[in-house]
């Protein structure tokens, strides 16, 4: 229990980090500055070091409290590294060949009070006539250095009302982005049992396995006496 009375709650997080290259010769040296796993305001981060093997992955873990009092809870994962082929690392000009991954995720707590909405983000790939497939962004898009595709995707963002009564939103606050660059505002109001979806299309380059591609949706409205988020 803390100091205002909410209740501390023990939590067990959990981290890999995988070698998904398919040759099997292509080990990836990590570079023990670049990888590591944190809980924002908790604790110091976990650095990680060594070689994984093709096919292989490294797995850790925290456990630790989290104070109930506190909404939202972050965590942030990142490997990088350089490609090992037998004994050499790639780790300089002009053979460089970096491999990297960065993963952020946001821990929502669910009150007794909370409204009934959700906010949902989706990448998925499309096909040769330009239609939207199942077939999700993450890890299904291949690297091919040298020889270079623009894969088409598609970005979703998908706000969604469950109560019985439409929920106003805040048009300013409820946005969705991608790499951190505003596409678009949610409409003023969310209706009863209503979900809405905005899509935006775009290409990632095969050749390019370092750029971020970070999408993510805010809803922020209210209902009667009440804040929804």
């Amino acid at each position: 229990i803390n100091a205002n009375g909410f209740p501390l709650i023990k939590v067990k997080y959990l981290w890999k980090m995988c070698n998904t290259n398919i040759p099997s010769n292509e080990s990836v040296r990590m570079d023990p500055t670049q990888s590591y796993a944190k809980i924002k305001g908790v604790t110091q981060p976990i650095h990680k070091g060594g070689t994984i093997k093709q096919g292989k992955c490294r797995k850790f873990e925290i456990q630790t409290l989290i104070d109930s009092e506190v909404r939202y809870h972050k965590l942030e994962t990142k490997m990088m590294g350089y490609l090992k082929i037998g004994q050499k690392v790639y780790n300089a000009e002009p053979e460089i060949r970096k491999c990297e991954d960065k993963v952020k995720y946001q821990l929502r707590l669910k009150y007794s009070n909370d409204c009934k909405v959700q906010a949902s983000t989706a990448c998925v790939l499309k096909d040769a006539n330009g239609d939207e497939t199942d077939v999700p962004c993450d890890g299904n898009i291949e690297y091919t250095y040298p020889t270079c595709t623009d894969v088409p995707v598609r970005y979703k963002f998908r706000a969604c009302n469950f109560e019985d009564h439409v929920i106003r939103l805040n048009t300013k606050k409820s946005k969705y982005k991608l790499n951190k660059e505003k596409l678009g505002n949610l409409e003023s109001e969310l209706k009863a049992m209503q979900c809405i979806t905005h899509t935006h299309d775009a290409v990632m380059n095969s050749c390019d396995n370092t750029s971020p591609s970070y999408y993510s949706l805010f809803l922020k409205g209210t209902k009667p006496n009440k804040e929804c988020r």
